[in-house]
């Protein structure tokens, strides 16, 4: 007789949150060393016009690489990155099975979309003190509203066809 497979628990919305400010923090210390390193070197600031477009450009493809070893490595080998893990919860294919590098990419792009979209609002909101650019981030806050509310996960989730359960 074959037991039944336990049954996963969806992780709630402020625990989602939790881990991502944590993995949030992790990946900004990344993102300073990956930016202090050519800075010690050339002396320069890493704007365009100090360093030209072209070295400009291989350091922001650099930091775009680093987030996504960062996520896809921890989500197809362990299903969890470290804030994750702090927050006890882990990423799964709607079916329950471990994600592969072309899913945990499509997860990614969207997931960076809904998340720089949000966080550029901000910044140009901080700047610019323009209520309106805090629209941007009605896309994300919808998304995880929309999964406290009992839906069928974020916009991420769904996109993605994947979900995020309790460990």
């Amino acid at each position: 007789m074959n037991p039944m497979p336990p049954v996963s628990i969806p992780a709630g919305s402020l625990r989602q949150l939790g881990a991502a400010v944590y993995d949030g923090l992790l990946i900004l210390a990344v993102f300073m060393v990956v930016t202090f390193i050519p800075v010690a070197l050339t002396g320069h600031d890493l704007s365009a016009a100090q360093i030209g477009p072209v070295f400009h450009f291989l350091h922001q493809l650099v930091l775009a690489g680093a987030l996504a070893l960062y996520y896809g490595h921890a989500w197809t080998h362990r299903g969890q990155t470290l804030g994750m893990k702090a927050w006890k919860i882990r990423i799964e294919n709607g079916d329950g099975t471990a994600l592969r590098w072309s899913r945990a990419c499509v997860r990614l792009l969207i997931a960076a979309a809904l998340w720089l979209t949000a966080i550029s609002g901000v910044l140009d909101y901080m700047h610019r003190r323009d209520w309106v650019a805090l629209l941007a981030v009605l896309p994300l806050s919808l998304s995880y509203l929309a999964a406290h509310q009992g839906s069928s996960g974020t916009i991420t989730d769904r996109l993605s066809q994947t979900r995020i359960v309790r460990d």
